[in-house]
């Protein structure tokens, strides 16, 4: 029935129908016509653009994080869960990724302190220890990293796959010593093999050159360490290096050959640092360091009587052993005491001072207790003549050593040695029960002993093609860095005509060294770095000292060994096998990609910038740009300007000693940094609490200026790229949900955020001693109070803490 009427009712009504169909048609078909017409007008247009400003096309393209969409998006505010009002200024990402950035910077945020009054306050004011696993700072990100690698470190010692089975096998024999017995045994019998306790009526067999050869080669340098690697003159051969000891440190420490730590200590420089704002050198605070100083090394002191106490074997006589005893005792202490200071060794890395190379006859004839000849071929095999060369990088101390060595008797000095020995390298390898985390401690001795293969082990969670993206966004921050710079540099009216071409040319040609080395992805390099050296497989040139020990023997590992497994690597690392004529390209230089720092190579003048670094959120396609120009972009601009700095200015691009500063415009470049010393140390006048008392801090400012400079200048550009790629795509950030800041507060709270940590006392007395940083507070207000751009972004009145009258800035 329904379907009859239906069939009724249509019928008288075809005649219409059909109208109205022809109707529809010619309808389509114009709006076909409108069509093809605003297709062709597009066309047109994108025509026009693409021969009238490619390179903005280009830019479009790449620029960092933004696809096309993405952009269009953002400018027109169309997209519900982007935008909170039609202006652009009131726009409010709310997409995953900026939840979670927003959640992050209220976790640090102090919105009850006063930005222009103290900043590090404002924004890192909330920040501590509990929540750094939701907001990590820069600081404490290598704690993140380090518990990274040890997870996978677990899974590879419970699955034993090549080719990191022999890594999982090490990492998984050290987890398996915490609370085995037998330990103490295993320690003094490899004091026994070295040659054991010397009587003084033995002092004839005891060879102080030998006995130095072996503790070289199972990683033991009480007195001075000796190595081979990159000649810093002549960079087409290998040279001899004779350095510092390993500082008689309890604990082994993460990456002893940490590029950061081999490039100060062998980078050579002319020229005297200019002397600013001399600190008083007997300020309490400097008393309260040396208190806690003198208390470590008592400890270390009580270590060493009790391990001089097990040496002495039991059948010598009481009256002898405490004789001994005191001997060693006395020669340790005055080791210590022969020791550059903190100070003189942080003056060092930042004046780089030049030291010529020393032949072999030169050093046998100034340091005659050696048998210099004797040692390099005990321990590299090396057959050196009268007219070879080393490298001594603390001539001071080596002469206050040898004239200590010169006072006591061979077997004092060798006995000596041994409990030095035991105490710094061994000690921790059987006293489980004196770490704190034991897994932690395995991971840093795995991956001290084994860098390249942890290394490898690292990058490889990543897949490439995760990889090559983020390269591409660091790629174009760097670029942007570089280009805000050299405007500076164009505009710098301090610097005169060759000065100026003279910094421009350094700055076309430094790069950035960013994530990688290739070889970490070739499975011969891993497979050889975890098994005996392949002979088909060619070393690479730019492998350097670590990649040469790496191949030296077969790794020997046994699950139920754990010390002598150390022990055997030790041996490992130390082989070379090889001439000082071989050449050592450092073209592609590369870095640990699982430590947490940045730092500028002056030999290749390149910013080198680790995997660990980059890996956080900051570079996601969806997070508002200022977050990763604040946070990033100061690192990467403070790390460029090392090539700037009192050191930078006195090499070329080429990383050739030539300074490059004409007269008059050093003499700017020194005011503008009086100006920073004078200001900071008028500025940051500090009291901590020490032992029941308030205590003045007083800075040195002429270790950290520098970095000051650095820190000033790196906020200026960052800020200078990011405003200029806002204003190049024509469109705005958006603000954080449930943040009420402005965009250009953020970007300034996300730089100060870069460094929140949680100080106590004693931390900060160390720091100023031991840093050539200024400790995390008054480095974000140093930052801040130098900028016009924060000034006003914060409304801060002019003359108060935040906002003084005078800036000081060099770039």
């Amino acid at each position: 029935m329904a379907e009859a009427a239906a069939e009724a009712a249509a019928a008288p009504g075809e005649p219409h129908a059909e109208a109205e169909q022809q109707q529809q048609q010619q309808q389509g078909s114009r709006g076909a016509r409108l069509r093809r017409l605003c297709w062709l007008l597009g066309v047109l247009l994108v025509g026009l653009l693409l021969v009238v400003s490619p390179r903005f096309l280009q830019d479009l393209d790449l620029r960092a994080g933004f696809s096309r969409d993405e952009v269009r998006d953002a400018g027109d505010c169309r997209k519900e869960d982007d935008c909170s009002g039609r202006n652009n200024s009131s726009r409010v990402c709310k997409r995953d990724q900026c939840l979670m950035a927003a959640s992050r910077l209220r976790t640090m945020l102090n919105a009850a302190a006063d930005p222009c009054e103290d900043f590090y306050e404002f924004a890192c004011g909330r920040w501590s220890e509990q929540n750094a696993k939701i907001a990590p700072s820069f600081n404490t990100l290598q704690k993140h990293v380090n518990l990274e690698i040890q997870m996978l470190l677990s899974r590879e010692s419970k699955l034993k796959r090549e080719p990191f089975r022999k890594l999982g096998e090490f990492y998984g024999s050290c987890v398996a010593a915490k609370g085995s017995s037998g330990g103490d045994d295993k320690m003094f019998g490899l004091l026994e093999e070295l040659g054991g306790f010397a009587s003084r009526g033995e002092s004839s067999r005891a060879n102080l050159t030998r006995l130095i050869a072996r503790l070289l080669r199972v990683n033991g340098a009480p007195l001075f360490d000796v190595y081979v690697d990159e000649d810093v003159n002549r960079r087409s051969r290998l040279a001899i290096y004779i350095d510092l000891p390993q500082k008689a440190n309890v604990f082994l420490k993460l990456l002893r050959h940490d590029p950061v730590v081999q490039w100060w200590q062998k980078i050579v420089a002319a020229g005297d640092t200019p002397r600013r704002a001399t600190r008083n050198e007997h300020a309490r605070s400097n008393k309260a360091f040396n208190y806690m100083k003198a208390t470590a090394e008592e400890k270390k002191l009580v270590q060493a009587e009790r391990l001089a106490q097990h040496l002495v074997p039991a059948t010598v006589a009481d009256a002898t052993r405490a004789s001994e005893v005191q001997q060693i005792l006395l020669f340790v202490s005055m080791l210590t005491k022969s020791l550059p200071g903190e100070k003189e060794m942080l003056g060092r890395m930042q004046t780089r001072q030049s030291l010529p190379p020393i032949a072999i006859a030169d050093l046998q004839r100034r340091f005659d207790a050696i048998d210099w000849k004797l040692l390099m071929l005990d321990v590299f095999a090396l057959n050196v003549s009268d007219h070879d060369f080393a490298y001594v990088l603390a001539p001071h101390y080596m002469r206050r050593l040898f004239s200590l060595i010169n006072r006591f008797d061979k077997s004092v000095l060798h006995n000596s040695l041994l409990v030095l020995f035991a105490r710094d390298s061994l000690l921790e390898l059987v006293n489980t029960s004196a770490v704190g985390s034991w897994d932690g401690y395995c991971t840093r001795i795995t991956t001290n002993v084994f860098t390249g293969a942890v290394s490898a082990l690292y990058v490889r969670q990543y897949s490439q093609h995760f990889l090559l993206e983020l390269q591409t966004r660091v790629q174009e921050l760097f670029d942007q860095l570089k280009h805000a710079l050299g405007g500076r540099i164009a505009s710098s009216l301090w610097l005169d005509e060759e000065s100026r071409a003279a910094a421009a040319a350094k700055l076309r040609t430094l790069s950035g060294h960013f994530f990688t080395w290739p070889h970490f992805w070739n499975e011969s390099y891993v497979a050889s770095a975890m098994s005996e050296a392949s002979e088909h497989f060619k070393l690479p040139k730019n492998s350097g000292k670590i990649g040469k020990l790496m191949f030296a023997t077969q790794i020997d590992v046994r699950e139920d060994d754990f010390f002598w497994n150390v022990v055997r690597r030790y041996q490992q690392l130390r082989a070379f096998n090889g001439t000082l004529d071989e050449a050592d390209s450092y073209e592609k230089k590369w870095a640990y990609p699982f430590v947490v720092n940045a730092f500028y190579e002056q030999r290749i003048n390149s910013i080198v910038i680790p995997l660990a670094v980059l890996t956080e959120p900051y570079f996601q396609q969806d997070m508002p740009r200022y977050i990763p120009y604040g946070k990033m972009g100061l690192i990467f601009t403070h790390e460029i300007l090392h090539a700037f700095d009192l050191l930078g200015v006195q090499f070329d691009e080429r990383g050739e000693k030539r300074p490059w500063l004409s007269e008059q415009a050093k003499a700017a470049f020194e005011e503008r940094l009086e100006c920073v010393a004078d200001q900071y140390k008028s500025t940051f006048i500090k009291k901590v609490p020490f032992m029941g008392s308030q205590i003045d801090v007083e800075f040195d400012w002429n270790i950290t200026i520098n970095e000051n400079m650095a820190d000033i200048s790196g906020l200026h550009i960052a800020y200078e790229a990011w405003r200029r790629e806002q204003l190049h795509l024509g469109f705005s950030d958006p603000t954080l949900p449930n943040v009420d800041l402005k965009k250009e507060q953020l970007f300034f709270v996300s730089a100060a955020q870069t460094y929140c940590s949680n100080l106590s006392a004693e931390d900060y007395i160390l720091l100023v001693e031991l840093d050539f940083h200024t400790p995390f507070p008054e480095r974000v207000n140093g930052i801040m109070m130098n900028s016009a751009e924060f000034a006003s972004a914060f409304q801060c009145p002019l003359g108060s803490p935040m906002n003084p009258e005078r800036k000081c800035f060099l770039w």
